[in-house]
């Protein structure tokens, strides 16, 4: 494995790590202020922090905005339905369960998105280890949520 793939796989870990902290820290706020305002603080908190990003490290050029697809303009849209979504379940089924789930709609997601090239991605041809390794993470899953 090459240094730059063992970069991608650290940041990929780093990643998880913060979801899996993120998540309780959600709930804990929403315990204290309510289930939507504790969203509204969430998405606010992140706006700020990539306002901030954009000021000071941004070089993007803001009128491709009108040549983007309209789809591409839905995340965060998405993000605050995840938020709200891991939010409410982590407190009735926990946070390994609510991530186990997470990965596993995720994972499945991927790999159709892969497959078909949807949302504007590159084709990947589907492949028995992928078939395999999905398989085992829907086996994991159940056993976390037994």
């Amino acid at each position: 494995m090459s240094l730059q793939a063992l970069l991608w796989a650290f940041l990929g870990l780093l990643g998880g790590v913060l979801v899996s902290l993120q998540l309780p820290m959600n709930t804990v706020l929403q315990r204290y202020i309510g289930f939507w305002e504790g969203i509204l603080i969430v998405n606010l908190a992140g706006s700020a922090v990539a306002g901030v990003l954009v000021l000071t490290a941004g070089d993007g050029h803001w009128q491709g905005i009108f040549q983007a697809p309209l789809y591409s303009l839905l995340g965060g849209v998405l993000g605050v339905v995840i938020v709200a979504i891991s939010t409410f379940i982590v407190p009735h089924i926990g946070v390994l369960a609510a991530i186990s789930v997470f990965i596993a709609g995720q994972m499945v997601t991927a790999l159709l998105v892969d497959t078909l090239g949807a949302v504007g991605q590159s084709t990947i041809p589907l492949s028995w280890d992928r078939v395999v390794g999905m398989m085992l993470l829907l086996v994991g899953t159940w056993l976390v949520m037994r």
